[in-house]
Formats: structure tokens, C-alpha cells, sequence
């Protein structure tokens, strides 16, 4: 199967506004012709195919914008159709990235990789979220996130980002919880990278400001997780920029609210990781 067959569904179907004046496009393929392609036969701005699973499979072209790779199938997973799933229990607030730091019933917590050992008496779900969300359109009521996006690539963040918009209710709301990027680059400078010894004990290893502050901001992996990938921070964001992103992707009324304080009741009181080096953000949906 060419190219020329391939399915485009543009940003209509998958994220809600441009970035830096490109659109972000899932391309979906029947999944016995979703393989590695060779180069030749790739449109002209395409310069690699990498990840043959059909919910991972990511295309890194020479522009601005991403391609997902997905299967028909795993297209309509992603997106809540053509499945015998019972509707979700109501209300649905959904914690995205949630790692180990795991949230009591009603919230649903998402991630790449779930402990069972962890996980027992929560509700959680095991998938990688960047090729969409499986969800349906405008099912959720809130969506929180703490320490998560900047584990993605901006051009991966705002298809997320695009997807938790289309899966919020008009109104509903989501909160973000992100490293303080100004302050660790501002300890850096004035030699305080060992400020953050309690995050990461290993800076006693090293003795360069330099490295302490990659070893703190890209280190990454975890063998426990049998990853043989990457897991470390991609991107980086301030309350400017995330305020940007957030607007980009569509949402309204952005906010910076105190750690563990919110005027939202289901968004109050939840965050609880490395507090000290944090800022929270939210924004909203528009709708009533």
C-alpha cells in the first residue's frame, strides 16, 4: 500500500488548533500495512518511520508538525468509537502521566507503565497516551497532569494537550503541575545545583554545575520499568510558555494557582510531588 492511499485525518479530527502555524495529523493505515516504509517511497518531508506498534508508531519529518502512525482500529480505540465499552461512570476526572503517584476512585489514572503491586484499589488504565486519549468526545470532566508533559516533546505535548481538549466537557477544566524551569536555570548559574540533592542524590557524583544540572533536568530511565527507552525530561516550560501552549491548543481563562489550592473542589489538594520546585496552571474548556 502507497501513500497515495494512506487516509489523512487533519487537525479536524485530532488536535484543536495550529502550532507555529503547522497543524498536527494523525495518518490512519490499515494495521497489516502498518510497517517501516522505505524512505523512497515516503512523501518528501518524511525522514523517518520509527516504532512498528500501532498506538507508538511516530514519524519525525523535516517540518514543524508530527505524524502519528496509527491503525483504523487503534484510531477508533483511541477515540472511543466502534467499541462494546459500557459509558464511563460519571463523574470522570482523569490523571494523565500519573506515574506511581496514583489518585483515589473517581479519578481514572493513566500511564505508560502500571505497577500492579501499586495500583491495587485504584482505577487506572495502561497505554501511551501521544497517539490520543480513549476517550469520546467531551466525556471527561477533568483532567490532571503533574510532572508529566515536560517528559514529552513540545510537538508531542501539544497533541496531547489538543487531545485532553477534545475529551474535556465545554467548562471542564485541567490542571497542570510543572518544574520550575526559571529557578533550577537560575540556581544553576549561581552554583545551587546541589539545592536539588533531595531529588536527585546522585549530583554527589559529579562536581560540575554543568552536570549536575543535566543529570537533574535530562537524566532519565528507569530499569525497574524495563524500559529500554528514554523517560527523561524532553521539553521544558515556564508559566509563559505554558500559558502559550494552552492557548494554542484552545483553552481559555489560564490561571496560575497556589500549589494545592484550586477554585475547582475535584482540582484542590492533589498535588504532592516535589512541591518545593513546582508550579501549577490551569485552564479551561470553553463552555458553560
Amino acid at each position: 500500500m502507497g501513500f497515495d492511499r494512506v487516509v489523512e485525518f487533519m487537525n479536524e479530527e485530532f488536535a484543536g488548533a495550529p502550532l507555529f502555524g503547522r497543524r498536527p495529523r494523525i495518518i490512519v493505515v490499515p494495521r497489516e500495512h502498518l510497517i517501516l516504509y522505505d524512505q523512497a517511497a515516503c512523501p518528501p518531508d518524511v525522514v523517518e518511520l520509527m516504532g512498528v506498534p500501532a498506538t507508538q508508531a511516530v514519524v519525525r519529518n523535516l517540518g514543524l508538525e508530527p505524524y502519528f502512525f496509527m491503525s483504523m482500529d487503534d484510531w477508533k480505540l483511541a477515540h472511543g468509537y466502534g467499541t462494546d465499552r459500557p459509558p464511563r461512570p460519571k463523574p470522570l476526572y482523569v490523571n494523565i502521566g500519573s506515574g506511581p503517584d496514583f489518585l483515589p476512585r473517581p479519578w481514572l489514572n493513566i500511564d505508560v507503565f502500571i505497577n500492579p503491586n501499586l495500583a491495587e484499589g485504584f482505577d487506572t488504565e495502561e497505554y501511551d497516551v501521544r497517539p490520543g486519549l480513549r476517550f469520546r468526545d467531551g466525556e471527561v470532566d477533568a483532567i490532571y497532569s503533574s510532572h508529566f508533559l515536560e517528559h514529552l516533546t513540545i510537538y508531542e505535548g501539544f497533541a496531547v494537550l489538543s487531545e485532553c481538549y477534545r475529551v474535556l466537557r465545554p467548562g471542564g477544566r485541567i490542571r497542570l503541575v510543572l518544574p520550575k524551569t526559571g529557578e533550577i536555570i537560575q540556581r544553576y548559574l549561581s552554583d545551587r545545583m546541589d539545592d536539588y540533592r533531595f531529588i536527585v542524590p546522585e549530583l554527589d557524583t559529579v562536581s560540575s554545575q554543568g552536570l549536575k544540572f543535566v543529570m537533574l533536568f535530562f537524566g532519565g530511565g528507569d530499569s525497574s520499568r524495563n524500559f529500554d527507552t528514554y523517560t527523561g525530561h524532553r521539553s521544558c516550560y515556564d508559566p509563559a510558555s505554558a500559558r502559550e501552549i494552552l492557548e494554542r491548543t484552545g483553552f481559555k481563562d489560564v490561571c496560575f494557582p497556589e500549589l494545592m489550592e484550586s477554585e475547582v473542589p475535584e482540582l484542590r489538594g492533589l498535588d504532592g510531588h516535589h512541591l518545593n520546585v513546582s508550579f501549577a496552571v490551569e485552564a479551561k474548556k470553553e463552555g458553560p
